[in-house]
């Protein structure tokens, strides 16, 4: 995936990653966190989510964990 691309690379294997999907099965995040994404945000997403999501995948937080949001179903 190109998540996996950019972490592989060592010019960008630093930035945090974010992913926006219209799939939002937590296999998915799930597969993405394995491949090194900070955040996965299941569209569609608030303007607040997506802008918290960004500020703690900059800050570094995403360390003890992958930041996602789903859904309601």
């Amino acid at each position: 995936t190109l998540c996996r691309l950019i972490k592989a690379n060592a010019a960008t294997a630093t930035l945090p990653v974010m992913i926006l999907s219209s799939a939002g099965e937590l296999g998915f995040a799930r597969r993405f966190g394995e491949a090194g994404a900070a955040a996965f945000l299941a569209k569609p997403v608030r303007l607040r989510q997506l802008l918290t999501a960004a500020a703690l995948a900059i800050e570094g937080r995403e360390a003890g964990g992958m930041i996602t949001a789903h859904r309601s179903q």
